[in-house]
């Protein structure tokens, strides 16, 4: 997969089939201009004035953000550019985000066996 550094400006996106260990995963992705983010998160120091920026929304379960994380991970390599979280209002470099993707999985099975144990316990009361 080749990724555009100047890709066009008409909210394009669409879904990638990744895999990840053994899952096929779907992840959707979206471009758009960079100006609208920065104006509407002023809370934000993006560190760097872009001209677009691609949005993975995570939709999936663990897979999915893992996948998520991965794909914009790789994008910002690509275009020696970083990742911004919007649950975390922060801007992480790519050795950062890396480091990310690490606790996500090292933490996959504990919150795993978390939302078990919340949904067993639910359907119980």
């Amino acid at each position: 997969m080749k990724l555009s550094k100047d890709p066009p400006l008409d909210n394009s996106g669409g879904s990638l089939t990744v895999q990840l260990h053994d899952e096929v995963i779907s992840i959707e992705y979206r471009i758009e201009a960079f100006t609208p983010l920065k104006e509407f998160r002023k809370d934000v120091d993006f560190g760097h004035d872009w001209k677009w920026v691609i949005a993975f929304p995570w939709i999936t379960g663990f897979s999915g953000l893992t996948a998520a994380w991965m794909a914009a991970v790789a994008y910002a390599r690509a275009i020696s550019g970083a990742v911004f979280d919007p649950q975390e209002a922060k801007v992480f470099n790519q050795a950062q985000a890396r480091d990310v993707i690490q606790r996500i999985e090292r933490n996959r099975p504990k919150a795993e066996a978390a939302l078990r144990h919340i949904s067993q316990k639910r359907f119980k009361d």
